[in-house]
């Protein structure tokens, strides 16, 4: 689905689920993650 190492992501919603948007905005897609998957996302600034 688009979800790996050095990818772009966008945090849609944090919580319970936490939906982030993971590439373009015409390629890419929207994922669900339960909230002990999303702990382990390490996201930096553009």
């Amino acid at each position: 689905m688009g979800l790996r190492p050095e990818c772009e992501l966008k945090v849609c919603k944090m919580g319970e689920p936490c939906i982030v948007t993971i590439g373009s905005k015409a390629g890419g897609c929207r994922i669900a993650l339960a909230k002990r998957l999303a702990d382990h996302l390490h996201v930096r600034p553009c």
